[in-house]
């Protein structure tokens, strides 16, 4: 990783800490600005995976992937931006669906690491869990924006965490001969 990648890391996950950290005293402004900020990121990244893959991944192995996740996300984005003038709960509905999928995902993955013997399977089955159980939680809580707010809040802080921890972390540098 450059020197500058892992400064953009670390600036990043401070400029998420800040927003969780003003996300939280206030829950009711704070619902409809969470659902946007997701869902022009998750247009933002659909695009990006859709240039990428008619400028480079086209010509790749598991290219067509590249290109699926991101009309996938390009969709999903799109949606939850009509969903931004609706009732705060049936964004976050949306949004807990997202999450739990997102969750099973991980858990899938964390199989397929194990099966390809893998040590990180632990991490990725850890995090896949977690993500179902914070989406349990906010449907079981559905009502309340506050218990929503707080736990997006606290996935936007361990993310900004995992940022700043992968920019202090050692870069492995392979050589080929």
């Amino acid at each position: 990783m450059t020197w500058s990648k892992r400064v953009r890391n670390i600036l990043v996950g401070i400029i998420y800490i800040i927003a969780a950290l003003c996300f939280i005293p206030f829950p009711e402004d704070s619902t409809v600005i969470i659902i946007t900020l997701i869902s022009f990121s998750l247009v933002i990244y659909g695009l990006k995976n859709i240039i990428y893959y008619f400028t480079m991944a086209m010509h790749m192995v598991g290219g067509n992937a590249i290109l699926y996740r991101g009309i996938i996300s390009l969709n999903i984005g799109l949606f939850a931006t009509l969903m931004a003038n609706i009732p705060a709960q049936y964004g976050m509905l949306y949004l807990i669906c997202f999450k739990f999928f997102y969750g099973a995902v991980d858990i899938l993955r964390s199989f397929e690491s194990k099966r390809l013997g893998s040590h990180g399977w632990r991490i990725k089955l850890g995090m896949g869990l977690f993500n179902i159980a914070l989406s349990i939680i906010c449907l079981i809580f559905f009502k309340s924006e506050q218990v929503f707010v707080i736990i997006y809040s606290f996935t936007l802080i361990l993310s900004a965490l995992s940022r700043i921890m992968q920019a202090f972390r050692k870069t492995a540098i392979v050589y080929i001969q």
